[in-house]
């Protein structure tokens, strides 16, 4: 179907582009080619009450005022079952989920994983120390964690890994590194107003916790105190201002709260009734990779790892100089993520803009046109 009517367009375009009639020719006309019938499979019993079904529940819901659009077709022979505004165009909003998952599915395959690892330019000296940087490098996993949760892949377990080397002291400083990917900050098309939410997290190549801080608001232990304000994980990563105070008891709840764009700045002002139930804000971060170097530090710490230099973080827009080759460095640790089906699943089931994005992007790195491929018909197709 689609590459029938690819063929019909393009003829169109053909066909609308002439400047001036074909010259004629000369030779004895001929009889018309013979009409090409086309048979469309007749609709079913079962077609026409789905169809009834869905009329109903168009018309029977609040979506009189919207736009919707509903197209079904059968994949066992083409007929069209079922279309209301199918030819509309529509804005597709997280419907791209179900399409940019399926894709990865076939091309990266279902036990597909993610690999973030840990460098440095040498072992650990007889000391267990390593006289340079330490490297935080992300391939683009969805799921890495800061603190230890079972199996999962966790900053926790790169400490545990590193102190079971050997390692008792970083002198240089702790580098996050997302330079995996060469892509914009945020996805195309993410309106401003999203970004400081969980669900406009920046997608970055080397991402801990969903890129997310939780802010918890409630009521101060008295009237005219400031409202409680807590933000988790802590670790001094964000500057929190809070102008909020604890009212009445029955005066409304109308606390705001606000993370500058460019910055790790949160603000939170207006007041909380006294007795009042507290609530919480789930806010992105601002540079998820010095996020990721900054928990990765704390962690080292509290395995009983000293480090003396500070959290750093490298994308790729560096110069030649100072750009990071893994294949160059010692690998200390490394951990792979969940396999793609579970990340998949929990894409689609929860609807995770950061996931879908890591995933599109990782499908540009290993399937995108500038991926290495050994074979160049392949490469070319890209």
């Amino acid at each position: 179907m689609l590459i029938a009517l690819t063929v019909v367009v393009a003829a169109g375009v053909l066909t609308l582009g002439q400047r001036k009639p074909a010259p004629q020719t000369k030779e004895k006309p001929t009889s018309p080619p013979p009409a090409i019938s086309v048979i469309t499979p007749a609709l079913t019993a079962r077609d026409l009450s789905l169809a009834k079904t869905i009329d109903q529940i168009i018309d029977r819901s609040d979506l009189q005022q919207g736009r919707l659009g509903v197209f079904v077709m059968s994949l066992s022979d083409g007929r069209i079952v079922y279309s209301h505004d199918g030819d509309h165009l529509f804005t597709p909003a997280s419907n791209m989920k179900a399409y940019t998952t399926a894709v990865a599915l076939d091309s990266l395959g279902a036990d597909y994983r993610w690999r973030t690892s840990v460098y440095a330019d040498k072992k650990p000296d007889a000391n267990g120390s390593i006289n340079g940087d330490l490297i935080l490098y992300g391939r683009g996993a969805p799921d890495l964690i800061s603190k230890a949760k079972g199996d999962a892949p966790s900053l926790a377990r790169f400490a545990d890994q590193l102190y079971e080397a050997g390692v008792r002291r970083v002198a240089g400083n702790i580098v996050g590194d997302e330079s995996y990917f060469r892509s914009e900050l945020f996805g195309v098309g993410w309106q401003w107003n999203d970004l400081q939410w969980y669900y406009g997290a920046q997608p970055s190549a080397l991402s801990v916790d969903e890129n997310t801080i939780e802010v918890t608001m409630g009521p101060g232990n008295k009237i005219g105190d400031h409202a409680s304000v807590v933000v988790s994980p802590n670790q001094n990563y964000v500057r929190l201002m809070n102008t909020g105070t604890t009212a009445d008891r029955d005066a409304p709840t109308s606390i705001g709260v606000l993370r500058d764009l460019s910055g790790n700045d949160i603000h939170v002002w207006g007041e909380f009734p006294t007795g009042g139930h507290a609530f919480s804000a789930f806010l992105s971060v601002h540079n998820p990779a010095l996020w990721a170097a900054t928990l990765f530090k704390q962690a080292l710490i509290a395995r009983g790892i000293n480090v003396s230099g500070e959290p750093r973080n490298r994308d790729f827009r560096v110069d030649e100089k100072g750009k990071f080759d893994p294949q160059k460095e010692l690998e200390l640790a490394s951990q792979d993520s969940e396999p793609l089906s579970e990340i998949i699943r929990r894409t689609n089931k929860e609807s995770n803009n950061l996931y879908a994005e890591l995933i599109l992007r990782t499908l540009g790195k290993e399937r995108g046109s500038t991926a290495p491929d050994p074979d160049p018909r392949k490469k070319q197709t890209r």
